[in-house]
């Protein structure tokens, strides 16, 4: 996987860049943030940009999560994404995890969401 990882002003962001080879979509490249201890907690991580999963080729995924869980030494995380693309992410992640805990809510826009604690397991990726 071509990543580029970089410290943003604040110690605990890193920006992860998938190329158009890993990730289906018209651009050069996409670019997601990662932060390190959003809730204060020490065992989990959040991905800002999440909906992006849903078009990372699903061969990369693996590839995706080594270098999720190299860059925090976390196994698990938290995405916050749309209700309707949930499934086909999901669908992408749980190959690769020990559980997941959903919350569903409506944003300030009236969109509906769902907030995803997924817990990796390391063994099988």
């Amino acid at each position: 996987m071509t990543t580029r990882c970089e410290f943003d002003k604040y110690p605990s962001v890193y920006s992860l860049q998938l190329t158009t080879e890993e990730c289906i979509l018209n651009n050069n490249s996409y670019i997601i943030s990662i932060s390190i201890s959003p809730t204060a907690n020490c065992q989990t991580f959040t991905i800002g940009g999440s909906q992006i999963i849903d078009y990372i080729n699903k061969k990369f995924i693996p590839e995706f999560l080594r270098t999720l869980v190299s860059i925090t030494g976390k196994y698990q995380f938290i995405i916050d994404i749309y209700e309707e693309t949930s499934n086909s992410i999901l669908k992408k992640l749980l190959p690769y995890t020990k559980d997941v805990k959903s919350i569903s809510y409506t944003n300030g826009t009236g969109r509906e969401m769902i907030l995803h604690l997924i817990f990796l397991d390391a063994e099988k990726f």
